[in-house]
């Protein structure tokens, strides 16, 4: 894909009552909720519920914050880092072959 420099995956264990806080402005978030349920604030958007199944965008460079608010089950989430240009989207076509 043109213009992505490096794309990096975590899976994150996110356990009773924790949270992960981050800015990064170069860098386009995906959040996957494999186990469990996660909250997500993004600045200027709100927080929502991520179930497991579901999935988050972050833009780059936007405050955000990950939290499990269950005081007994653990969330697991993929979360993919990929830094690309700020000013591009982040998509990828796909072409209906003929």
């Amino acid at each position: 894909m043109a213009g992505v420099r490096i794309i990096v995956a975590s899976s994150i264990a996110f356990f009773a009552i924790s949270a992960a806080m981050a800015a990064d402005d170069a860098t386009l978030l995906k959040v996957f909720v494999l186990d469990g349920n996660l909250v997500v604030e993004v600045e200027g958007e709100g927080s929502k519920e991520v179930a497991s199944g579901g999935i988050a965008l972050i833009p780059a460079g936007t405050p955000h914050l990950v939290r499990n608010d269950s005081a007994q089950t653990v969330a697991r989430a993929l979360v993919t880092h990929s830094r690309a240009d700020k000013e591009k989207p982040f998509l990828v076509v796909l072409k209906k072959r003929t």
